[in-house]
């Protein structure tokens, strides 16, 4: 009985240090993970915005466009133009990214203007002439 008690407890600490080992390499992954749905691309998709004050257009084209977001009262105010990222690429990055920013700005007294623009991948996106 004495054999399998002694067994029973190295058994016990080796799981525990398994355990141990397991949630020392997991922890920042978990909350690479965590910080990803809390910070991260999906959290601004979820971010409420006010509408834009107008939107401007510049160009034929439908993504030839920028939403302007002006403070309420009296200006002149300091402006901020938002431009996305996105690699000059169609699959990644739009304007939406940049609303909630544009949105906070504006309620601290910054107007906005935040530009979409054709990319590749986009009709009339692209280099002229290629």
């Amino acid at each position: 009985m004495g054999k399998w008690s002694k067994r029973g407890r190295w058994i016990g600490v080796a799981i525990g240090a398994g355990v141990m080992v397991l949630v020392y390499v997991a922890w920042p992954y978990g909350r690479m993970a965590s910080n990803m749905y809390f910070y991260g691309p999906s959290a601004l998709a979820r971010t409420a915005v006010s509408a834009p004050t107008e939107t401007v257009r510049y160009g034929n084209e439908p993504k030839q466009s920028a939403d302007l977001r002006v403070p309420p009262g009296k200006g002149p105010f300091p402006i901020a133009v938002l431009m996305h990222g996105g690699c000059w690429d169609s699959s990644f990055g739009v304007s939406s990214d940049m609303a909630p920013l544009a949105d906070a700005l504006t309620k601290l007294g910054v107007a906005t203007l935040n530009i979409r623009y054709c990319v590749v991948g986009d009709a009339g996106g692209g280099w002229f002439g290629t």
